[in-house]
């Protein structure tokens, strides 16, 4: 691919119709490898030429503006896949209208890199008009992964038993997309607390990854990062220790140390570390995500929240009270900007700031705050699991019945 890629970008400028398009393909090939740093300048080529060439709306210069925009996000250049993708978006609805197939793909794209940016909001408008207008099956699947980031799990987990129905159909049952699907519907059952169906979904996702990917690419780390998290509700510190280093392992090998990806792993293994009994190194690891936030310029995360989270925790551990009472008012005050109503995140930090105020021997506000978070965990019981294993006693003490087992 690289000599391909190589020949077509020096060779044929005599025959720049079909240098663009000898350019398309690779940056289209490389996508599919994962070689994101090297699609982006054969797709930024060729659509320079497209754009030269042919008419504004024409939509083979759609068709590249949403490969472009699909590979800069995928490389971490989250703003930079922005504009490309609006462009895609803006020539597709002239051609055809907002109920175009494509204007609808490349509005799922465009939400799912909202998503990726933290701008829960702004993502689940443009991925329920991808839904609303063409049924797009990704955009289901895409707008179940941003409601499952806002809290709200059941509407989640029935998107993605309807975009796994349509993909299905659609291409088989171990196609990418197919694979993808059930990886994140396998975290968001983990993240309900349905341990075993999260076991069942992850596993096909692995049978699929292994057999379209290899065990070393991008998409295989997100699946071993998920198995991590599955392995942290389950007990098993030293396995999510294990699997989501690795994870990290791959994907710095692959995209690098400032990759958009990278801190929510150091927010996983911060969370593995306060299970473990170790609040010094949940801090460091907190963090370092935190801190990558803020160079990312997206320190509103749900990422992001959830090591702020760990952060306070890991305060209260240590004896520093004060500090991690106001961590966790700050970070409640963040949830309820982002996060529904009734969201086990916002459970688990009133939770914790009732346990704060406890210590520092405020106890006016403790039985309301436990009250509060009771009534959060009351909704989806299970959904405590995750949260007794990193902030144990904290949780238990407002969990309904206390801690699963």
């Amino acid at each position: 691919v690289d000599r391909g890629a190589l020949k077509a970008g020096t060779e044929l400028t005599d025959r720049p119709d079909l240098q663009a398009a000898m350019l398309a393909g690779f940056g289209e090939l490389y996508m599919h490898l994962g070689r994101y740093d090297r699609a982006i300048p054969s797709l930024e080529a060729a659509l320079d030429i497209r754009s030269r060439r042919l008419a504004r709306f024409d939509p083979v210069i759609g068709d590249t503006a949403v490969l472009l925009g699909k590979n800069l996000h995928y490389a971490g250049r989250l703003r930079e896949g922005v504009p490309p993708l609006r462009r895609a978006q803006e020539i597709y609805r002239h051609a055809n209208g907002d109920g175009d197939d494509k204007a609808c793909q490349a509005r799922g794209h465009l939400g799912d890199l909202l998503h990726s940016l933290g701008d829960l909001p702004a993502a689940e408008v443009e991925l329920r008009a991808a839904v609303e207008n063409c049924g797009e099956p990704l955009a289901h699947r895409d707008l179940a992964n941003v409601l499952r980031d806002r809290g709200d799990l059941e509407a989640a987990l029935a998107l993605y038993s309807i975009a796994l129905e349509k993909l299905i159909a659609a291409e088989g049952d171990r196609s990418r997309p197919v694979g993808l699907t059930h990886l994140n519907w396998g975290y968001a059952l983990t993240l309900a607390g349905d341990l075993e169906s999260a076991a069942v979904a992850l596993d096909r996702t692995i049978e699929i990854e292994e057999f379209q990917y290899g065990s070393d690419h991008p998409v295989t780390a997100m699946g071993l990062r998920y198995r991590g998290q599955l392995a942290l509700a389950r007990g098993e510190t030293a396995e999510a220790e294990r699997l989501i280093g690795q994870s990290l392992s791959i994907l710095r090998g692959w995209l690098g140390d400032e990759h958009h990806l990278v801190p929510r792993h150091w927010a996983a293994l911060a969370s593995i570390a306060l299970a473990e009994g170790r609040p010094a190194r949940a801090l460091q690891w907190a963090g370092e995500a935190l801190s990558h936030y803020d160079r990312l310029e997206i320190p509103d995360h749900p990422k992001a929240l959830e090591a702020q989270q760990v952060r306070a925790a890991a305060l209260l551990e240590i004896g520093e009270v004060e500090r991690a009472i106001d961590e966790l008012r700050d970070v409640i005050t963040r949830q309820k900007a982002l996060f529904v109503p009734a969201d086990p995140r916002l459970g688990a930090s009133y939770a914790l700031l009732a346990a704060a105020l406890e210590r520092a021997g405020d106890l006016e506000p403790v039985v309301g705050l436990r009250s509060s978070a009771r009534e959060i965990f009351a909704e989806l019981p299970a959904s405590s699991v995750l949260y007794c294993r990193t902030y144990r006693s904290s949780v238990e003490a407002a969990a309904p019945g206390g801690c699963p087992s």
